[in-house]
């Protein structure tokens, strides 16, 4: 069976993709449209690397119209909200303001810093394999993988255990937001817990300035 680009947008790419990676890139020079979302795709190391240098022509910035990751209802208050706070993110602001952000981050990923997580990365692992019967089986990913990294992440930024699921829950919801084969009330529904989110997190920083 030939493999299609829009393979890429299937269930099958989600559970494993590198098969479908692999034949794509040996095809049309590995660069493939999407015809469901109206965008191109680059799979091969030199395109993208390419992509990433040459900042006058290409842009990071998932919030231009018409493009599925940044879609959102205009006019609705709550999908607005979303994307004044979402469209921030370091991850898609092109420079100068990416070196800037970047710049204020930089002292928590050094070396040093990620090593501290170390107790943190155990204790949260710990926890979570603690919650496993045994004999049953789980999914590495959806089960480890998915759960340990938003649960470091409260723990570190000292969000309460009894939230800890909720903000994993929301966490997931915003990632939701950038995948561009979310649409209709799915979609809607991954904003507006992304609001909640945003709501929540800045709630933590101002009980935080307001401390002693």
């Amino acid at each position: 069976m030939t493999i299609s680009p829009n393979d890429l947008l299937t269930d099958q790419a989600r559970i494993d993709p590198y098969p479908i990676y692999a034949e794509l890139r040996e095809r049309e020079g590995g660069v493939h449209y999407l015809e469901p979302l109206d965008f191109w795709v680059a799979l091969r190391y030199d395109h993208v690397q390419r992509l990433s240098r040459e900042r006058r022509r290409w842009s990071s910035d998932m919030f231009v119209e018409g493009m599925g990751f940044g879609t959102y209802q205009r006019g609705d208050p709550v999908h607005e909200h979303y994307a004044q706070v979402a469209s921030r993110n370091v991850m898609i602001r092109d420079a100068p303001d990416h070196t800037r952000l970047r710049a204020l981050m930089n002292h928590a990923f050094t070396g040093r810093a990620i090593k501290l997580w170390g107790p943190a990365i155990r204790t949260v692992t710990d926890e979570v394999l603690a919650g496993v019967e045994p004999g049953v089986e789980v999914d590495a990913m959806s089960d480890l993988a998915e759960v340990v990294p938003v649960w470091v992440i409260s723990k570190l930024i000292g969000v309460p255990i009894a939230d800890r699921e909720r903000f994993r829950r929301l966490s997931v919801a915003f990632t939701e937001t950038f995948d561009p084969t979310v649409v209709g009330e799915r979609r809607d529904r991954a904003i507006r817990a992304s609001v909640e989110l945003f709501d929540y997190v800045e709630a933590m920083a101002r009980d935080r300035e307001r401390a002693p």
